[in-house]
């Protein structure tokens, strides 16, 4: 990668964009309506974003690690911006803009947006308490199963509402797919679950008040504790002969 290329194609750039590429495709979906002629141009157009924001998302996390430009702001943005495009797609499709004669036709349910988000805030907290004690809490194999079914079904409820809504077949591949996608969920929620509590599971079991590590000083008690001087040493009047005898 030559020099200017890398000075702006960075993951963090990347990261940034896919965050603008989100917030077009909710706009989108607010203009989706299935009922109406035109619904299958907003659609389509939604999964051209959604997909060029996940393709986007492969590319930073490559460069971040081929590259070696991974950076403290780019570890709290990735995760948050890939929460706010899969959450905000399922809260959409369990809305009303999706309700066809008092139907979802995206077979969404408000009670899969709870997991959804549960699971999020869930595995948010737990790594963030983890890291904070200095403890890895990496990515595990259910969570990235987790990751690319939210995705492949957020594409597969758009198309089959856009080019596929009249044939009966589409609803059952929707159904496969969202319980799937939910079933993974949970199991990677159990997953992150168990792995938490293998870690602190002295921490876990003590008393409310018990503290595991020691907690920082502050500046004031820092401020507050009083110099220490050196021990003045005695003076001998002996000389270094009569010392040593």
């Amino acid at each position: 990668m030559n020099a200017k290329l890398k000075k702006y194609l960075t993951p963090n750039n990347l990261t940034l964009a896919r965050l603008v590429l989100s917030i077009g495709f909710f706009i989108l979906l607010a203009f989706a309506k299935p009922n109406s002629p035109s619904t299958w141009w907003y659609l389509d157009l939604s999964v051209a974003l959604f997909i060029l924001a996940g393709v986007s998302d492969l590319v930073d996390g490559y460069l971040a690690r081929r590259y070696n430009m991974e950076t403290s702001i780019g570890r709290l943005l990735d995760p948050f911006v890939d929460k706010i495009m899969i959450g905000g797609s399922f809260i959409f499709f369990c809305g009303p803009n999706f309700v066809v004669d008092g139907k979802n036709v995206t077979d969404v349910t408000p009670w899969i947006v709870t997991i959804i988000i549960a699971r999020e805030l869930l595995v948010t907290t737990l790594r963030g308490h983890s890291e904070a004690n200095g403890y890895a809490f990496p990515a595990m194999f259910w969570g990235k199963i987790k990751m690319f079914l939210q995705t492949v079904t957020v594409v597969v409820v758009l198309v089959s509402i856009a080019h596929f809504s009249q044939e009966p077949w589409a609803h059952h591949v929707r159904l496969a797919f969202i319980w799937a996608m939910v079933i993974s969920t949970l199991l990677s929620m159990v997953g992150y679950i168990t792995k938490f509590y293998s870690t602190h599971r002295a921490e876990l079991t003590q008393p409310a008040n018990f503290q595991p590590y020691p907690l920082p000083e502050t500046q004031a008690e820092i401020q507050a504790k009083p110099e220490s001087t050196p021990p003045i040493e005695e003076k001998s009047d002996e000389t270094p002969n009569q010392a040593q005898e």
